[in-house]
């Protein structure tokens, strides 16, 4: 029996798994402001699912969360949308539940998850689209990490030099061209509107030829579509998986992309490549930190 949590700026997701089935899964507003509110909101997304004999076997917990993590010490070094740095979940899972855990980001445990769709024998390049632009690859069944557990951080490459700005203080990130927030942005600065847009909301003005909302939509899809390309260029993928309420919504993009990728791509065969869409949605990323765990046992 194991515990997942996913730890969003919004909210807090926590699954009960047992058997490897799914047999419980909640969600918990998160209540960002300050480092004790987070934990409680967490302690409050445990308790939906487990009582508090039960948990006694539960075996570890597994936790996903957005921000830089170091996964091999269970340490929250920095997230952008929560008050939390340098937070040592590994001694507080300990602590409070008595249990060993597993952290790792949110990304990363998505591509976890969903990776165990696919023949460890591949390249899978994973694609996550919300607020911000996420990615992933897993090669021959691990997971590419970089020195600083920073690896593929896609959407902080240049796709315009000098463009628009990004939420990293950049310009020209790919992130400033299709992630929700910088879309958002862009479209209340055009419009003046204080209605906020998602990239679903410009995604519908588009196709009703709204002006505004066709030029930065069509901006996002070759942003994203020209991502692609550099990743496919990049690694030769055999799979290619996206992600995020965004593709979950979208009635274009994917198709859009393939399109991009059909006049545009050079050196790989597109008909061999693989393009998925994510299975385990909105739990992915709770199932994704419970089998880091289990992986990590192995």
């Amino acid at each position: 029996m194991f515990i997942g949590v996913d730890v969003g700026g919004t909210t807090v997701k926590t699954l009960l798994l047992i058997e490897n089935e799914i047999v419980s899964f909640e969600t918990e507003p998160n209540d960002t402001t300050s480092e004790k509110t987070v934990l409680e909101s967490i302690e409050r997304g445990i308790a939906k699912i487990i009582s508090k004999e039960d948990i006694l076997k539960v075996e570890a917990i597994g936790l996903s969360i957005a921000g830089q993590v170091d996964s091999q010490n269970g340490v929250l070094i920095n997230a952008p949308n929560m008050p939390l740095k340098n937070f040592d979940f590994n001694r507080y899972f300990k602590k409070k539940y008595g249990k060993p855990c597993f952290v790792d980001n949110d990304v990363n445990c998505a591509a976890i998850a969903e990776s165990s769709l696919y023949p460890v024998d591949t390249t899978q390049i994973f694609i996550f689209l919300g607020t911000g632009i996420g990615g992933a690859a897993m090669i021959n069944g691990k997971m590419l990490r970089g020195a600083n557990n920073l690896a593929m951080e896609i959407g902080h490459m240049t796709h315009i030099d000098g463009g628009h700005l990004c939420g990293c203080g950049k310009k020209g990130c790919y992130e400033a061209y299709a992630g929700g927030k910088s879309l958002n942005r862009l479209y209340q600065e055009v419009t003046k509107t204080k209605e906020y847009m998602n990239i679903i909301k410009i995604e519908e003005g588009a196709l009703n030829r709204d002006k505004h909302a066709l030029k930065i939509f069509n901006e996002a899809v070759h942003a994203l579509s020209a991502l692609t390309n550099d990743l496919i260029t990049i690694f030769n993928p055999d799979y290619i998986i996206f992600g995020g309420g965004v593709i979950e919504h979208s009635k274009t993009l994917l198709d859009s992309i393939k399109e991009y990728l059909k006049s545009n791509i050079r050196f790989a065969d597109l008909s061999k490549i693989k393009f998925k869409e994510s299975v385990f949605k909105d739990r992915s990323n709770a199932y994704g930190a419970v089998l880091g765990y289990i992986k990590n046992q192995i």
